[in-house]
């Protein structure tokens, strides 16, 4: 049985949270306007800068367009349907869970190199990596800015922040 405003088996939220006024139907809206804001992005740069899709511009445009809609769409929601970012999608960064980032940089320099042998024996690589590969000065930043910045921040606001917390008013943990 499911109790709660947030799904909560183990009781109801903290005194002074607001209820949650939004759901599955609002994680679709802002996941599908983001890729729709990065076609949109996309298109304006085309336009900009004559049909070249190899240049740091056409990426960053890309990026931003559809990482900038998943934040937008987010800080939309939780001001037409909630009270603020850090309180609705649970937005909050302390000092002493730094030490998360250093496990993260550990674990995937690790993993890598486990994987990196398998990787080169199949001699084959997605596109995005043959393009990262080729990438150099503006381009290379916009990538590293997305990889490093941009996309985690956004993807954790959408699908921990919005898609969790509106499974978990409807399912058990």
């Amino acid at each position: 049985m499911v109790s709660g405003a947030y799904g909560n088996p183990y009781g109801p939220p903290p005194t002074g949270r607001p209820l949650l006024r939004w759901g599955i139907p609002d994680f679709v809206v802002v996941w599908m306007g983001g890729i729709v804001a990065s076609v949109a992005t996309s298109a304006v740069a085309l336009a900009v800068v004559g049909g070249d899709t190899d240049g740091a511009a056409f990426t960053a445009a890309a990026v931003a367009g559809q990482f900038g809609g998943w934040i937008v769409g987010c800080a939309l929601l939780a001001r037409l349907k909630g009270v603020t970012l850090e309180s609705d999608f649970g937005l909050s960064i302390a000092v002493r869970d730094i030490w998360a980032v250093a496990a993260g940089v550990g674990i995937f320099v690790a993993s890598s190199l486990a994987v990196s042998p398998i990787v080169n024996m199949a001699g084959e690589s997605q596109a995005v990596v043959d393009e990262l590969q080729d990438a150099g000065g503006a381009k290379l930043v916009v990538f590293a800015l997305t990889a490093a910045l941009l996309a985690p921040f956004a993807e954790e606001l959408l699908f921990r922040g919005l898609l969790l917390r509106a499974l978990r008013r409807r399912m058990t943990v």
